[in-house]
């Protein structure tokens, strides 16, 4: 059942009661009645304050375990920061050796070239 509907109920119980009340100092028929309505209303309070101590204590779980699930939950998300700025770190580095790679290369093909020139000149002046 819907806790608003029940605590619409209790509220509605407890309002009829206390009204019965006060109209027992009013109404001579009702007034014979009083000792039972005031034990009702008694009973009614009663009621009302076990609902609302059930319901904060529901409530109070559920947010304890929206909490732990929100605490597992951002422990997950550091855990994949972290994972990221590891991968970034890995990435940057590799590009990095790729650069320093690739001026090697054409550091080679650079010397690789006046050798071959080098070599044509001689074999050049050799025929000569």
């Amino acid at each position: 059942m819907n806790q608003s509907l029940i605590e619409r109920g209790l509220m509605l119980l407890g309002a009829l009661l206390i009204l019965l009340f006060a109209l027992g100092f009013v109404v001579p028929a009702i007034g014979a009645w009083q000792s039972e309505i005031r034990i009702m209303v008694v009973v009614g309070v009663v009621l009302y304050a076990a609902y609302s101590f059930w319901t904060q204590t529901k409530d109070a779980k559920d947010l304890a375990a929206k909490a732990t699930e929100a605490a597992k939950w951002r422990h997950e998300a550091e855990q994949l920061r972290s994972t990221l700025n590891q991968l970034q770190n890995e990435l940057r580095e590799a590009n990095d050796a790729l650069k320093t790679a690739e001026t090697a290369k054409k550091k080679a093909q650079t010397e690789l070239k006046k050798a071959q020139e080098a070599l044509e000149e001689c074999q050049s002046t050799k025929e000569a």
